[in-house]
């Protein structure tokens, strides 16, 4: 591979990488103003609380709540952890 390769191949990585993180942070500054001015104030405040629960509801996901498994399972001693047993 070559050099010129291996950098566009490591750009077009890093665009990919950072282009949903991109669209995400500026679709909201393009699409809010739009549907504020379509669907008035009552509308506004609809989107406002729809993308707070949005972002608590994601917090909660990416932080595992509500699933004990990946804190419960470390602490289990080995002996008394489930075989995976094979179905015959």
């Amino acid at each position: 591979m070559t050099r010129r390769t291996q950098l566009s191949r490591g750009a077009r990585l890093l665009g990919g990488y950072l282009g949903i993180p991109l669209l995400n942070a500026v679709s909201p500054l393009l699409a809010l103003p739009a549907i504020a001015h379509t669907a008035g104030a009552e509308g506004w405040a609809a989107i406002a609380i729809g993308q707070s629960l949005g972002g608590a509801a994601g917090v909660l996901v990416e932080l595992g709540w509500g699933s004990p498994a990946p804190s419960a399972s470390p602490a289990r001693p080995a002996a008394t952890s489930p075989r995976p047993t094979r179905p015959d």
